[in-house]
């Protein structure tokens, strides 16, 4: 399309003279950028993501808004070939049609971030508290590093995708051990618990990778920034909820069968178990 642009805008080495041609050529120009435009919305379409579909599709109107303007001002030149009013105008519709274009090129190599899942982590053997420190400890870093985008929040924009995606994979990961360090218990109430937190642990890195995507898709506007930078806070704060929850271990209730009795039980071994059992439970 841009090749097409810049040999209508030879029309400027004989404006007058090369009127007959530069119609023929503005039409090229112009079946190029409609071409370009649809590429574009069925480019969006393919996406899962919302904001991306609507993004694209409003980077296709536009590019059609200019093609349709540079039509315009082809018209109005050839009209009056020798005004050079129109021939700048004409000139100016062109640069325009191309600037929008590979505006909406840039935009449209960039693909919204799909969070992790946990269920991409398969986990092998038992799950140890130091499994969860270590885990907790790497999604925390991988999320600060992620938030580096608010030194240059627009300039950033590029590479905070990727950050995204490592602290999203650091989070699933998270959340699948959480889980099954829950299931290594015997108690239902802690197994509940730990999958009740993962479960959290994942929502708040959809959330948070939902954030960065409409961060990325307009990185100059501060909103857009302040919320990325507030779901990564909140996925920072379920996972340390859920590590310190997962310290506890349930206590399980001693049974009378632990303890076998050899030889007579006398009137005082009851009085001493008795004061024993009071003085713990006082404690």
């Amino acid at each position: 399309m841009i090749k097409a642009c810049r040999k209508t805008q030879e029309f400027k080495k004989d404006p007058v003279k090369l009127a007959g041609v530069t119609s023929g050529r503005a039409e090229i120009a112009s079946r190029k950028a409609a071409r370009f435009a649809s590429q574009l919305e069925h480019f969006g379409a393919q996406s899962d993501d919302p904001a991306f579909q609507a993004k694209l599709k409003d980077h296709a109107d536009k590019v059609q808004e200019a093609n349709e303007a540079m039509i315009a001002g082809n018209n109005e030149y050839v009209s009056a070939p020798e005004k050079a009013k129109l021939q700048k105008a004409f000139d100016d519709r062109i640069e325009e049609l191309i600037a929008a274009a590979i505006g909406a090129n840039n935009d449209a190599k960039w693909t919204p971030v799909v969070a992790a899942r946990p269920e991409d982590f398969e986990i092998d053997g038992e799950v140890t508290d130091k499994d969860i420190d270590v885990s907790l400890a790497e999604l925390i870093k991988a999320c600060r590093k992620t938030q580096e985008f608010k030194k240059d929040p627009v300039k950033l924009a590029g590479v905070t995708s990727g950050r995204a995606e490592i602290a999203s994979r650091k989070a699933a990961r998270f959340a699948s051990q959480l889980e099954h360090f829950g299931a290594q218990s015997d108690d239902p109430a802690f197994q509940a618990k730990l999958k009740d937190h993962a479960d959290k642990v994942q929502e708040a890195n959809e959330a948070m990778i939902a954030g960065n995507n409409e961060y990325v898709s307009a990185p100059e506007k501060a909103k857009l920034q302040k919320a990325f930078d507030d779901r990564i806070e909140e996925l920072i704060a379920a996972a340390i909820g859920a590590n310190n929850d997962a310290k506890w271990t349930p206590v399980v209730a001693a049974r009378p069968e632990d303890f076998e009795i050899d030889g007579e039980v006398t009137d005082k071994d009851i009085d001493v178990s008795l004061a024993e059992l009071i003085k713990a439970c006082r404690k």
